[in-house]
C-alpha cells in the first residue's frame, strides 16, 4: 500500500486564515511517527475547535460592546452593524445590510448635526492617525436623533477581506458635558470674581497712592467689605456644592423643626437687598407644621430661592414665601415653602436645565451669581428627603417649592 503524503501545506494554509480571524494558534507539530490521517485529522479537529471558540468570543463581544460598531468588506460596503449603533443612531440592521459607503454615511450624517458630519471613511482613517491637536474635534459627531448623543469616531483595520474595516462610534455624552461645564465654570468665575477684584484692587491703589481724609478712607474700606463680601459668597457656593456632592451633606445635624415658627424668625433675620420690602409670609396660624431638618442648610436653601426672587424681578414688586401642610401631592404629606416672585420667569426650556450647576436665566451677565445656587438649593432639600419643583411662567414671575417629610 503506497504512502500518503500528509498535506501539510493546506493545513498550514487554514491555520494562518484563522490567525488572522483570532489571533495565534498553539498547535503541537505533527508527530512523525503518527499515521499521516490521523495527524491531518487530530490537526484540522483542534483547528477547527478554536476558530469555533474565537468566532464565539468575537461574536460576543460585537453583540455586547457598548461602543457601536459597523463592519465594512475590502469594497466598502457595510456587512454587520452591532446593537449598540443601532441604539445610537435608530437605523436598523436590516436596512443598513450591504449599503455602499457614500449611501451608509448619507443615512448617518442625517442624524447629525452639520459640520460634525463624516465625509468619507479616508477622511476618518487620516483623523484617527492624526495627534490630538491635529484631530481637534474633527473625530466627534453631534447626534441630533434619536437622541442628541456625542459620539467619538475611530476607524480601524479589520480581520480580512470580508471585514477590512471597523468604524467604532463611542458615546462621549458625559465627557462632553464635564468639559462644557468646566468651560462654563471659567469664564462665570472669571466674570464674577473680576468685577469684585478690581473694585478692589482700585480702592486699594488709591489709598496707597493718596492722601485722603478718614471719611473717604472709611468709605473705601466700606466698599472693599462689600466686595470682599462678594467674592466669599461665590468661594462659599463653589464649596459647598463641591462638599456636598462628595457626601459631605451627609452630616446634616437633623432635629426637630416646627417650620412656622422657623418662618417668622427668619423674616425678621433675612435682609433684603437695599430698596426692597422684606418678603411677604403667609402661614396658616394654627396648625403645626414639623419638620426634621438642619436649620442652618434648610436657611441656606431658603436664602438662595429669596435671593433669585429679588435679583430676578423689578423693584418694588413683592416676594411672598408661602407654608402649608401639603397632603395631596403623592410621596407626602409634606410641608411645603413655595417662594413667589413676579419676576422675568423662564422658557420651558429653561425651566429643563435649572439645577444645572452654572445654568443662569440671564444670559446677559448683567445680574451677577454663579449659576449655583438652584443646585445647591436642590442638593440640600434631596438630602432632607425631599424634593424641589419649579412653576414659572415667561414674563410673569416664577415660584419654587420645596417640599420635606411631614412629621406628624
Amino acid at each position: 500500500m503506497p504512502n500518503v503524503t500528509p498535506p501539510t501545506d493546506a493545513i498550514e494554509a487554514l491555520r494562518l486564515q484563522i490567525e488572522d480571524i483570532g489571533g495565534p494558534l498553539d498547535l503541537p507539530a505533527l508527530l512523525p511517527d503518527q499515521p499521516p490521517v490521523d495527524a491531518i485529522l487530530t490537526r484540522f479537529e483542534q483547528l477547527t475547535l478554536q476558530a469555533s471558540v474565537h468566532r464565539d468570543q468575537f461574536e460576543a463581544v460585537f453583540a455586547l460592546s457598548p461602543d457601536g460598531l459597523v463592519l465594512f468588506d475590502e469594497h466598502g460596503r457595510v456587512r454587520r452593524v452591532n446593537a449598540a449603533f443601532c441604539a445610537f443612531t435608530g437605523l436598523p440592521a436590516d436596512a443598513l445590510q450591504g449599503l455602499e459607503e457614500v449611501v451608509f454615511l448619507y443615512r448617518l450624517n442625517a442624524r447629525c448635526a452639520p459640520p460634525s458630519m463624516v465625509h468619507s471613511l479616508e477622511d476618518l482613517r487620516e483623523i484617527s492617525t492624526a495627534g490630538p491637536a491635529d484631530r481637534a474635534g474633527r473625530d466627534v459627531l453631534q447626534l441630533l436623533r434619536p437622541q442628541e448623543r456625542t459620539l467619538r469616531l475611530r476607524l480601524y483595520r479589520g480581520f480580512d477581506a470580508a471585514w477590512s474595516q471597523v468604524l467604532q462610534l463611542r458615546d462621549i455624552t458625559a465627557e462632553a458635558q464635564v468639559d462644557r461645564l468646566k468651560s462654563e465654570f471659567l469664564a462665570m468665575a472669571a466674570h464674577e470674581l473680576r468685577t469684585p477684584m478690581a473694585s478692589i484692587y482700585g480702592f486699594v491703589e488709591l489709598m496707597l497712592t493718596r492722601e485722603l481724609s478718614p471719611a473717604k478712607q472709611r468709605d473705601m474700606l466700606e466698599r472693599i467689605h462689600r466686595q470682599s463680601g462678594v467674592m466669599v459668597r461665590i468661594l462659599n457656593e463653589l464649596l459647598d456644592l463641591a462638599r456636598i456632592e462628595s457626601g459631605g451633606g451627609l452630616d446634616f445635624a437633623f432635629e426637630p423643626l416646627e417650620i412656622g415658627r422657623w418662618l417668622e424668625h427668619l423674616k425678621h433675620q433675612h435682609a433684603a437687598p437695599p430698596g426692597r420690602e422684606a418678603f411677604r409670609l403667609e402661614r396658616p396660624q394654627h396648625e403645626p407644621m414639623r419638620v426634621r431638618a438642619d436649620a442652618a442648610k434648610l436657611e441656606q436653601a431658603l436664602g438662595n430661592l429669596l435671593s433669585n426672587a429679588y435679583k430676578y424681578s423689578p423693584p418694588g414688586s413683592p416676594v411672598r414665601v408661602t407654608v402649608w401642610n401639603d397632603r395631596d401631592t403623592s410621596g407626602g404629606p409634606w410641608v411645603a415653602i413655595a417662594v413667589s416672585d413676579a419676576g422675568i420667569g423662564l422658557s420651558d426650556e429653561e425651566k429643563a436645565r435649572v439645577g444645572e450647576r452654572f445654568f443662569r436665566a440671564d444670559k446677559s451677565g448683567q445680574t451677577p451669581g454663579t449659576g449655583l445656587g438652584i443646585s445647591i438649593v436642590q442638593q440640600i432639600v434631596e438630602l432632607h428627603g425631599g424634593r424641589l419643583s419649579i412653576h414659572s411662567v415667561l414674563g410673569q414671575g416664577s415660584t419654587f417649592t420645596l417640599r420635606l417629610p411631614l412629621q406628624d
